[in-house]
């Protein structure tokens, strides 16, 4: 049975290359045929589930087995990791009809993995990727015609494909669409579009969008109330962008619903405090000392403001002074 997989890739430095994977034997193989230790450690059928995978791949050319083991050779897991051999593998398995395996490669070519990028190669793999539904290949598929990536320049193609994308809830499409409607590239500026383009984009879950649309409430933007915002904040806080943090608290008492949730409050100014936002930190020590949502606490105080300090936040350098000094006249 054929066991032979030919791949021709200049991407690997030739311009015409053959390989074979029951030929000679990579680094990788060998390192993997010579340790008996491998064997026989507890990952030892995680090892044997690559063996098998190459034994399946090589005798029967079984699409899934030669996908799942280029998957092991590009990742690294449970092999050591091997761009050629994955790209061949991806390679076999796209032009059998795997779209996830052309995506892949198109990866490798698109950002030089193992050789030097190569759009002209790159942007027909993202085509059959995306005509498969792979909608980060369609996302990549517009962006070459944005940029003239293996392709003409062409923004109406890349902003329908674009579209499409953001209607099949792709965040990151949605993303670029808002950019272009709110600072007018390439299409009529239209700030407000933009901004339903973010919100959406925020919607799936993109962390940017979420905080972008923080940012623009905070610098006026009418289609952005502050309620939205507050999600937006809470979204962008969960997933440990710190600023955020400070600024969901700061919604929360704008929204006046801080005094229901003080324990919320300090937890999302705490937060920051921790991770070094400095300007978390200062809150805290602003709220010990006005005893705002707590009972006044003017050591407590002291040391969030003396932690801003040391973070080279300045306002809580002139607070903590003022404190220090307060404290010092009640001690007489």
């Amino acid at each position: 049975m054929l066991s032979f997989i030919v791949l021709s890739w200049s991407i690997l430095g030739c311009d015409s290359y053959q390989e074979t994977l029951d030929g000679p034997l990579s680094p990788a193989d060998q390192a993997e045929q010579s340790s008996d230790a491998m064997k026989q450690d507890p990952n030892a059928q995680k090892y044997m589930n690559v063996v098998n995978l190459k034994a399946a791949c090589a005798q029967t050319q079984a699409m899934n087995s030669c996908y799942r083991l280029g998957l092991h050779y590009f990742s690294g897991d449970d092999v050591l990791q091997d761009y050629r051999r994955a790209a061949i593998l991806f390679d076999q398995t796209c032009r059998q009809g795997k779209p996830m395996a052309c995506g892949y490669l198109a990866d490798m070519y698109t950002k030089g993995m193992g050789a030097k990028p190569d759009g002209n190669k790159a942007f027909p793999l993202h085509e059959k990727a995306c005509a498969g539904g792979i909608q980060k290949n369609c996302f990549m598929l517009g962006y070459s015609y944005l940029i003239g990536e293996g392709v003409d320049i062409d923004p109406t193609k890349a902003y329908s494909i674009f579209q499409k994308g953001c209607d099949n809830n792709y965040a990151l499409a949605c993303m670029k669409l808002g950019d272009a409607h709110f600072h007018g590239e390439n299409v009529e500026s239209n700030p407000q579009k933009g901004v339903v383009f973010y919100k959406e984009a925020c919607k799936g879950d993109l962390i940017p969008a979420c905080s972008l649309l923080v940012q623009l409430y905070l610098d006026g933007q009418p289609s952005i109330d502050s309620e939205s915002a507050y999600r937006s904040a809470s979204k962008s806080c969960n997933q440990n962008v710190l600023l955020d943090c400070v600024r969901k608290a700061d919604l929360m008492v704008e929204l006046g619903v801080a005094k229901n949730k003080p324990e919320v409050l300090l937890k999302s100014y705490q937060r920051a405090c921790n991770g070094r936002e400095w300007t978390g930190c200062r809150k805290l020590g602003e709220i010990y000392f006005n005893g705002e949502f707590v009972t006044q606490n003017l050591p407590h105080s002291s040391l969030f403001f003396q932690r801003g300090c040391e973070g080279e936040d300045t306002i809580s350098c002139n607070e903590l002074e003022k404190v220090k000094q307060i404290i010092f006249e009640q001690s007489l």
